[in-house]
């Protein structure tokens, strides 16, 4: 089993203690192995693994994803705080995740994950539980925003 990185090396012995495991020093070693026939499977993060088969040649047609995820790791991003302060583009990547998780944003998103790696199933993990309390959020405001017109629509 080939990986290219230590996070992927760690969930293989966890998975399967006792495998044999290669960890390359770059993703294109492990890769060149494995086509080759060095080594029978590699073990990558899942949205590298979809972009390569679907979109790298000669990988297309050659490296076939399988399975399902095995281990997910919590990821975030940060920003910095130059001189203590908000960074001025908080603000506009918070407005910019909003406008991604619903109406054309969304739309946009799905086509996006189709267009990079070839399927729609990895725009599922984005449906999750965090997902559901700014849809409950949105919905609530949207309710608020419906409720005002219906009043001033009424009252003209």
């Amino acid at each position: 089993i080939g990986t290219s990185f230590t996070i992927a090396t760690n969930a293989v012995k966890d998975q399967a203690p006792g495998s044999r495991i290669v960890q390359y020093d770059t993703q294109g070693e492990m890769l060149e192995k494995l086509m080759n026939s060095e080594i029978d499977v590699v073990v990558e993060d899942a949205w590298t693994t979809q972009y390569i088969a679907n979109r790298v040649e000669p990988y297309v047609d050659n490296v076939i994803p399988v399975g399902t995820t095995f281990h997910k790791i919590d990821a975030a991003i940060a920003m910095s705080r130059p001189g203590g302060e908000q960074n001025v583009l908080l603000e506009q990547f918070r407005r910019g995740m909003v406008d991604v998780m619903r109406g054309s944003g969304r739309k946009d998103h799905d086509v996006n994950v189709l267009h990079w790696f070839g399927n729609e199933i990895l725009s599922s993990d984005l449906q999750g539980a965090d997902n559901k309390a700014l849809e409950e959020s949105l919905g609530r405001l949207n309710s608020y925003i419906a409720l005002t017109l219906v009043g001033m629509v009424v009252i003209w």
